[in-house]
Parts: C-alpha cells; structure tokens; sequence
C-alpha cells in the first residue's frame, strides 16, 4: 500500500490544521484502493468473458 505523501498541499493556505491533512490523505488512499479493486475485479471478470467465448467457440467447431 503507498505510504502517505504528507508534504503535499492537500490543505488550503491558510489551513493549519494537521488533522484536515490526514483525513484528505486517508480519503486519497482509500479511493486508489477501491480503484485497484474496481480494476482486478475488471480484470477478472474479462478473463472470465473470454473463457466463457472460448469454450462456446470450441464446442461450436465440434
């Protein structure tokens, strides 16, 4: 999992409030996790389509 990038401006300005920083980064990280998961899911669910339009090919050749 990507460490946090802290030093980046996710914060406006005039904000000092650290805690703001780390919620921004919490909810960073966890959107590019669930677009991981939404792109093996992907992944997988096209390997399986192909499968699936291989065996009906195969088995229209017979």
């Amino acid at each position: 999992m990507p460490k946090p990038i802290l030093n980046k401006p996710y914060t406006r300005a005039e904000s000092t409030d650290i805690r703001e920083t780390f919620e921004l980064e919490r909810r960073r990280l966890a959107a590019l996790k669930a677009e991981q998961l939404s792109r093996a899911f992907g992944e997988r669910l096209g390997l399986a389509l192909l499968s699936v339009v291989r065996q009906v090919s195969s088995q229209r050749m017979h």
